[in-house]
């Protein structure tokens, strides 16, 4: 089809040039007996075909239908859809009658009705092509043509050899067949850029860097989206600017090197701090991006990370579609970006780590070998001075070697569990409480269990957690007779000492009913050496606190239900029953 201008289509009609196919005779119009049926029939076929647009999944497929409507139930014999290629019109479909072929490119873009349909977006009627100053038919038996935009996908157009055949009223159905095959097309177009970008997201989503994610994200927008001109700005905290993180080679192209952008610099600048998509038609030489040679831009912001630069040299080149397609890859990069952050903290997290568990390994080995050799041998020494002299003061020094060796193998213990949990496993809570409570055998003490639930830690060290606590609430009780245990099993004796374990919202908690801890002093109980009982190392609720805090968890002292001390683990990862 030659924009109603050859009578067949092969080639353009006005002499203006174009690549030439040879000039098969034109098509003949419909005979009256032939005529298509009333406009309300023919509405009600429209929309039938309308419906069959909206279920294609191919281009091809409406092209087809454009096609077959326009013969079926227009009553068009010589009818066809062309779309645009590299500057030419490029014949998709085409009636049965057509002596074209799907393939053939008549002519530019630029030449004829056809071109200047495609170019304003308005429908033309050709009443007499011998006639019409713009057409200079080709051919003397051409005559009348129809000529519909398809949006950016080409035109539809219809010939016959009758002079004044096309009416206002076959200008309206061509339209209104236009503008179903042109959303047909569109939600084609964008279902697909959406699966592609689907597809683009894994790559996005396993990008370990920041400057990764944007480089992945300005080739997703070139070649899954056709953003062919875009660019990544970054924040830069320090320099408190937009900062260029990646950029497509068609860009650099067009446009050199994307600049720094300062606040308040212009439209990018402007878009990141609102937090809101914004669509330049026309930015200007100034208020652009990339200043001069950019015509209109669409920028999306990125959330606290940047924004998304799109530009055109095209005024008014971005359409909602575009908006919506851009918002999609934009919350796409935004995720990635915040992936990237949060991958990032973690290997700084896993450094610190490692560089804190060597540290304690140098510790226990220093403790373990360097401190306790001497004392082995001063041990050793003592005992032997015993042996052959009978003195209290032996005596003494035997006890306080007793309480270096509880001190170092408390400070062993310290060191050990201030390790990062790196594997935690799902625990039964009341399982590992029962336990630790029969392996301490508390006399005079009973336990309460109210904790029906699994939590994710490290088993071993959850272990020494109540053990230590245990311990704690029993060196802290009323004075009084503890012999006997009663465990909540029905055995006799009264207890002296309560202890209640339970479960918080996002943890658990150990309670007694003892004495408690003076509000003022609450801060100070899990300091290493802190102790109010005579003897002791004082290092027992800093275990506690360095495993609670090696899984992630926060530890406090407060007051229990009945008076007495509560220890509450908060920050846990509950499993349920």
């Amino acid at each position: 089809m030659s924009d109603g201008d050859s009578g067949t289509g092969s080639g353009p009609a006005d002499g203006s040039g174009g690549e030439s196919h040879g000039n098969p005779d034109p098509p003949i119009a419909p005979d009256d007996d032939e005529a298509p049926a009333d406009p309300a029939r023919k509405a009600q076929r429209l929309h039938a075909v309308a419906t069959r647009m909206q279920s294609a999944t191919s281009p091809p497929e409406v092209h087809e239908l454009a096609v077959e409507a326009a013969v079926d139930i227009l009553g068009f014999d010589w009818c066809g859809f062309m779309g645009v290629r590299e500057g030419y019109f490029e014949i998709l479909a085409v009636s049965e009658e057509s002596p074209v072929d799907p393939g053939d490119r008549p002519l530019s873009v630029d030449q004829g009705v056809t071109g200047k349909c495609y170019r304003t977006g308005e429908s033309t009627i050709t009443a007499d092509a011998q006639a019409d100053p713009e057409a200079t038919p080709t051919q003397d038996a051409f005559r009348a043509g129809l000529t519909v935009p398809v949006g950016d996908w080409g035109v539809f157009q219809c010939i016959a050899s009758e002079p004044g055949f096309f009416d206002e009223t076959d200008l309206e159905v061509g339209e209104l067949l236009a503008a179903h095959a042109r959303s047909a097309l569109d939600r084609i177009e964008q279902t697909r850029r959406l699966e592609r970008l689907y597809g683009a997201t894994r790559r996005l989503m396993s990008a370990e860097t920041r400057e990764e994610v944007a480089g992945v994200a300005s080739e997703t927008a070139a070649a899954v989206l056709e953003f062919p001109l875009n660019a990544v700005l970054l924040h830069d905290e320090e320099a408190g600017a937009l900062v260029p993180a990646a950029a497509s080679d068609r860009a650099r192209e067009v446009f050199g090197e994307a600049p720094r952008i300062g606040p308040d610099e212009g439209v990018a600048w402007r878009a990141f701090r609102d937090g809101e998509t914004a669509v330049h038609d026309d930015v200007g030489e100034t208020r652009g991006t990339y200043g001069a040679g950019a015509r209109s831009e669409l920028l999306v912001p990125l959330g606290e990370h940047g924004v998304l630069v799109l530009g055109s040299t095209v005024a008014g080149e971005f359409d909602d579609d575009d908006v919506a397609v851009a918002e999609t890859l934009a919350a796409n990069i935004t995720a990635a970006l915040d992936r990237a952050d949060r991958e990032r903290e973690l290997r700084r997290n896993r450094r610190r780590l490692r560089r804190q568990n060597e540290r304690l390994d140098r510790f226990a080995s220093v403790v373990s070998h360097d401190l306790r050799n001497p004392l082995f041998g001063a041990r050793g020494g003592v005992e032997l001075a015993s042996q052959e002299h009978d003195s209290e003061g032996l005596d003494h020094a035997v006890d306080a070697l007793d309480r270096m060796e509880t001190i170092i193998e408390d400070a062993l213990t310290l060191a050990r569990e201030g390790r990062a949990v790196d594997d935690p496993e799902p625990v039964d809570l009341a399982s590992i409480v029962d336990e630790c409570w029969h392996r301490i055998d508390p006399p005079g003490a009973r336990l309460t269990v109210e904790a029906d639930c699994r939590i994710r830690a490290d088993p071993d060290r959850l272990r020494r957690v109540f053990e230590n606590l245990f311990r704690n609430c029993m060196e802290h009780a009323a004075p009084g007779d503890r012999s006997g245990s009663d465990r909540d099993t029905g055995s006799g004796g009264d207890p002296t000492l309560s202890v209640r374990v339970g479960t918080l919202d996002g943890g658990f908690c150990v309670e007694d009913d003892g004495p408690g801890i003076p509000e003022d002093r609450r801060g100070d109980v899990f300091e290493s050496g802190y102790s109010t009982e005579q003897g002791g190392t004082g290092l027992g609720l800093s275990i506690v606190e360095e495993i609670v805090e090696a899984h992630g968890w926060e530890v406090a002292a407060t007051d229990g239900t009945d008076g007495g001390a509560r220890f509450e683990v908060t920050g846990v990862e509950v499993l349920g029953g």
